[in-house]
């Protein structure tokens, strides 16, 4: 939190739904058949890609407008449930979901929603790495090599982050769901 960005006294409102979500979400994936995972990530950063584009006011809050705790704004605080189940359960591109709750539902600028989406993966890939842990279905290897990635892509985007302007962060989030999607389909 060098530049102050990282919203502590919110955490903790804002960690429950996406814990409890987290926890449902990873107990779905470590029980369910592996056939749903892929057209369900397609079709989710699909549709955010498409409200970016359509409906920009979602993850970017107007001007001027005050930052609400998920205690004034329980629509947002089942949008930080529901991106907790996404995130247990599939992980991929949950940090778009996250910004849209985050920025949307609660109107933080995108600096700051970044810094809490940041925790708030952080918290719900813990809880799901204990259970998928418990059901023995982590694979040691691809798993560290792809958490070193993620650390590397996160150090890398908060240096841009913090010079980046609110529309530029938009734009640059619509362009990294449609490579996601374009991605997807060609695995």
């Amino acid at each position: 939190n060098k530049h102050n960005i990282l919203d502590r006294p919110a955490a903790i409102p804002i960690l429950i739904p996406c814990v409890l979500g987290g926890v449902i979400g990873a107990l779905m994936a470590a029980i369910l058949p592996n056939l749903f995972l892929k057209p369900v990530l397609l079709l989710s950063i699909l549709c955010m890609s498409i409200v970016i584009l359509v409906r920009p006011e979602t993850i970017v809050p107007a001007p001027g407008t005050s930052e609400l705790s998920p205690n004034e704004n329980k629509k947002a605080w089942w949008g930080l449930f529901a991106t907790g189940i996404y995130g247990g359960f599939v992980q991929a591109g949950v940090g778009f979901m996250l910004l849209a709750a985050l920025a949307g539902g609660l109107r933080y600028n995108l600096l700051r929603a970044n810094a809490l989406k940041t925790m708030c993966a952080l918290a719900f890939t813990v809880v799901a790495l204990a259970i998928f842990i418990a059901f023995d279905q982590v694979w040691w290897l691809p798993g560290i090599i792809l958490a070193c990635g993620s650390m590397l892509g996160a150090h890398l985007a908060v240096k841009i982050a913090v010079k980046a302007s609110q529309d530029q962060m938009r734009w640059f989030l619509f362009a990294m769901t449609i490579l996601a999607v374009a991605g997807g389909l060609l695995l």
